[in-house]
């Protein structure tokens, strides 16, 4: 049995970060409809990253590169 993922309107599942689209969330579809999730979803992507993703602190040892 195949269960498909819930996903909010912008893709996102209940994993804050985590998105989903296309036949895995509507099960199976047409080709125009899982392109226009993954234009919408990639659009979700980007803003979250703009507003959640922060970069490592650079003076952290776990960051450190050694030449």
């Amino acid at each position: 049995m195949i269960t498909n993922i819930q996903a909010d309107e912008a893709g996102m599942t209940s994993l804050p970060g985590v998105f989903a689209g296309g036949d895995i969330v509507r099960g199976a579809a047409t080709v125009i409809l899982a392109m226009g999730d993954g234009k919408r979803t990639a659009k979700a992507m980007d803003e979250y990253l703009k507003t959640h993703w922060r970069y490592p602190d650079q003076k952290s040892s776990a960051t450190r590169i050694m030449i």
